[in-house]
C-alpha cells in the first residue's frame, strides 16, 4: 500500500524519490493447519460451560470460521 502511494507522487511528479524501491518484502511461511477430527470436536463441546458458548461454537463451525 506505501509503495502505491510513493508510486502514484512519483509518477504525479509530487516527490522525486521513492523510498520503497527495490526494498522486498520478506516471505511469510506458511503456517500448517490444525484441524480437530469430529471426535476432538465432540470432546470440546461436552466440556463448555453453558449454552452461550456452546451457541458461538456451532455458529463459528457452521460458518466456516475454524
Amino acid at each position: 500500500m506505501l509503495s502505491a502511494i510513493f508510486t502514484t507522487a512519483l509518477n504525479d511528479q509530487v516527490s522525486y524519490l521513492h523510498p520503497g524501491k527495490g526494498v522486498r518484502t520478506p516471505t511469510v511461511p506458511e503456517k500448517p493447519l490444525d484441524i480437530i477430527t469430529p471426535e476432538q470436536f465432540d470432546q470440546l463441546y461436552r466440556a463448555l460451560p453453558g449454552a452461550d458458548s456452546k451457541l458461538l461454537v456451532e455458529s463459528d463451525i457452521e460458518a466456516g470460521l475454524r
